[in-house]
């Protein structure tokens, strides 16, 4: 007999949820080996960040398609637009008594937020050269490592399509998961191919907000994430109350 196929994807068990929190730690600390080192000589920094910054300002340095992509995705990603499209997220998944999940999306992309402004103050890197030409001269004056539209894509963007790839039923929940993780993972290209950020502060944003979202994913399955009465590591977590 065929078995029957969920409608949802299985949640990952709580030995792959320790495996993410190694790899989270990891790419934490890379970040901030980055940030050391960027912080350490900001001028020698630029200097060997500057021929990569020209090669993808100069694929993007007209009205083209490319730019037009960047534009709309690093629009998604600006505070004023993906701060409210986290908090609804949430707010849905808690009227939807999906509380587990809210905490996860809160919890990863507030943190994501937090790790990169405290990091930008700290560093305060000044923005590449053509910034000034390409965009807002009053976002100029902000810091330029790590890239919050990088670091939010990760951490807050890409959290949002997991939980879409878990909560939502098949094939609803494949189809907007990619759709809505290829727009976080796209901010850090976009913020390039726009001249608004470092090549390193493209890097030092994504280990921090793929590092963020690791260590908070881990935890959720490890400690929070709903299982199904059959699932053996339901144990971990029943005293936590009804499945959310």
């Amino acid at each position: 007999m065929t078995p029957v196929r969920s409608l949802r994807h299985e949640v990952p068990s709580p030995a792959i949820g320790r495996r993410f929190l190694v790899v989270g730690a990891l790419l934490l600390a890379a970040g901030l080996s980055l940030a050391v080192l960027v912080a350490s000589g900001i001028d020698a920094a630029n200097a060997r960040d500057l021929p990569i910054n020209t090669w993808f300002h100069d694929r993007a340095d007209t009205e083209g398609v490319l730019r037009s992509v960047s534009e709309f995705v690093t629009w998604i990603g600006a505070g004023p637009h993906i701060v409210p499209i986290e908090l609804a997220t949430v707010a849905v998944l808690l009227l939807v008594r999906r509380w587990r999940w809210a905490v996860f999306v809160f919890v990863s992309s507030m943190g994501g937020h937090i790790l990169s402004n405290l990091t930008k103050r700290i560093v305060e890197r000044p923005r590449p050269p053509w910034f000034i030409i390409h965009a807002d001269q009053t976002v100029a004056m902000f810091p330029s490592f790590p890239s919050g539209h990088t670091t939010a894509g990760m951490a807050g963007i890409v959290a949002i399509a997991i939980t879409l790839w878990f909560v939502l039923p098949r094939p609803w929940s494949t189809i907007t998961a990619w759709v809505v993780g290829v727009v976080g993972v796209a901010q850090g290209p976009s913020r390039l191919f726009l001249a608004t950020h470092w090549i390193t502060d493209v890097l030092g944003g994504l280990s921090f907000g793929a590092g963020w979202l690791l260590l908070v994913w881990g935890a959720f399955l490890v400690w929070l994430a709903p299982r199904p009465a059959s699932d053996p590591s339901r144990d971990a977590t029943a005293s936590l109350g009804p499945p959310g």
